[in-house]
């Protein structure tokens, strides 16, 4: 089959540091931060993104919105003398490094599922780890449009990325502080499942 190329216009706002932005479409709004320190500020700015665009569209009174979702991606770089199995639950560690020749190991793992968010039962979250040389400190298909981040001086060096992706998809009203309250409860299970399952004691001590 012939590949479609579907052209869209696209509209991104950004703060002055270039570690802000809000990209907006034809049918979305995404903020995009790598400077988030806390999610009551995200949250708070997401909010008055959504109801601007919600009210400059006039879809505030005529719309309808169909998905909320969350996406963190964290990088987990391991001191000398160590590997990224310091930092990850043992279900996450992947086959052991003895099997490959050295230096070869990359991995990719993913686990996807349905999750509960207060009373809704229709959100979905996907979890990866996976491992790059490359320097890559986001997934490829966040790069091209990503706020300004830190450079790592990591090209060689065997970086582990966590990325979390969870989203609700029905339709509800077009409410701003009704998609920030979803968005609370999502970020809710989001750092559960982080510190709970996924991340060592260690890791934990080591990122306060």
């Amino acid at each position: 089959m012939p590949v479609q190329v579907v052209e869209q216009e696209r509209w991104e706002y950004s703060t002055r540091d270039e570690t802000w932005s809000v990209l907006v479409t034809q049918d979305s709004v995404v903020q995009q931060t790598t400077d988030d320190k806390r999610f009551e500020g995200l949250a708070e700015r997401l909010q008055h993104a959504v109801r601007t665009v919600l009210a400059t569209s006039e879809h505030d009174r005529l719309g309808v919105v169909q998905r909320v979702g969350l996406r963190y991606v964290d990088v987990v770089r391991p001191r000398d003398g160590e590997n990224f199995r310091h930092y990850l639950r043992p279900g996450l560690h992947g086959t052991a490094d003895e099997v490959y020749r050295t230096g070869t190991h990359r991995q990719h793992v993913e686990s996807k599922g349905r999750t509960q968010v207060g009373d809704d039962i229709s959100c979905t979250m996907i979890v990866r780890i996976v491992l790059n040389n490359q320097g890559f400190s986001l997934p490829p298909d966040l790069i091209g449009g990503a706020p300004k981040r830190v450079a790592l001086e990591s090209l060689g060096k065997l970086l582990t990325l966590i990325d979390m992706d969870h989203f609700l998809k029905r339709t509800f009203g077009p409410d701003a502080e009704c998609i920030v309250a979803r968005a609370y409860e999502m970020h809710d299970h989001v750092v559960e499942t982080f510190h709970e399952h996924m991340v060592t004691e260690t890791a934990i001590e080591l990122w306060k």
